[in-house]
């Protein structure tokens, strides 16, 4: 990658250019990683729902004891 630094009157680095393959090919890098970030929260959301389906059906056989809301809130 071949980058050029753009630097203010006295010096000072204020930005960087870069070639627009390699910028292309960072900007498709870092959409991945965000695509792949918004997919695992989809799936933390849906293993949380899951889990709290389970909690449920065993509060309903008596199995266990579901907290107040109160105490839901409370752990926010």
């Amino acid at each position: 990658m071949n980058l050029q630094y753009i630097q203010d009157s006295s010096g000072k680095p204020t930005g960087v250019f870069i070639p627009i393959k390699d910028w292309e090919k960072l900007k498709d890098s870092l959409l991945g990683t965000k695509k792949s970030a918004k997919d695992n929260s989809k799936k933390k959301i849906f293993e949380d729902l899951l889990k709290a389906v389970e909690e449920v059906n065993l509060a309903k056989q008596g199995r266990t004891k579901l907290k107040s809301f109160d105490d839901f809130l409370n752990e926010l």
